[in-house]
């Protein structure tokens, strides 16, 4: 509780003596009044060219993130329970939770891959090898490695946290999923039946992401927020 009321006053205390404020989505910009200090500047990715869909991965998934808590990824394995042979996650992160992962994925039978931490650069080019990305977040930001997997033209399967609504309209440019129904891995199958419309889902996210989180939209943002200070 004190943390928590020290973290409050700081972002007053800085809110009133800063000349703009930014935030990255829209649930963060909320917690304000309304104010014209307040800039909405989300996470950005660079532009890609996604590779092919059809020779990407149909019988992998991909999650990126820490291996903690928020990132629920033991919803993540029970969901996928019994799947061995057939399916393999692919989690790219770190995390106290390593040990405790692989022993639920092996308890239920799950093919868990957990591959070491990557650079953005190498990470950037494992997005374009998969078809299906998916979340199990209980909270977030404005996630960038949700960002990335859509304009790498990844198909997110997301749960349904505001943050993640903010990003994805359900089955037009990824998908939203109700954590409490405990129905991913039906979602998932029912999903890879289609391949003609997860084509389609597939450019609707890449379009999105580029045209709203592109560096170079961002960093044009950006900069013209510094000159309206210095003039």
């Amino acid at each position: 509780l004190l943390v928590k009321f020290l973290y409050k006053l700081l972002t007053k205390i800085t809110f009133i003596f800063s000349d703009i404020y930014t935030v990255t989505s829209l649930s963060d910009k909320s917690l304000f009044k309304e104010n014209e200090k307040i800039k909405l500047r989300p996470n950005w990715v660079y532009k890609t060219d996604p590779y092919d869909f059809d020779n990407r991965h149909t019988n992998r998934i991909l999650s990126v993130g820490r291996l903690e808590s928020q990132k629920n990824y033991e919803y993540f394995i029970k969901e996928f329970k019994n799947t061995k042979g057939n399916l393999t996650i692919d989690i790219y992160g770190s995390g106290q939770n390593l040990c405790s992962l692989k022993k639920l994925a092996n308890e239920l039978d799950v093919d868990l891959i957990i591959h070491e931490n990557l650079s953005h650069d190498e990470l950037a080019k494992i997005y374009l090898n998969y078809k299906f990305f998916i979340t199990t977040s209980l909270y977030e930001g404005n996630p960038k490695t949700v960002l990335e997997a859509m304009s790498s033209g990844c198909i997110v399967l997301a749960s349904n946290i505001p943050n993640h609504q903010e990003l994805i309209q359900n089955t037009h440019n990824g998908y939203i999923y109700n954590l409490e129904n405990k129905k991913l891995i039906n979602l998932f199958l029912e999903l890879n039946k289609d391949q003609s419309n997860l084509k389609k889902v597939s450019k609707n996210a890449f379009k999105e992401i580029s045209d709203k989180n592109s560096i170079e939209l961002l960093s044009s943002k950006t900069y013209k927020d510094y000159l309206s200070i210095i003039r």
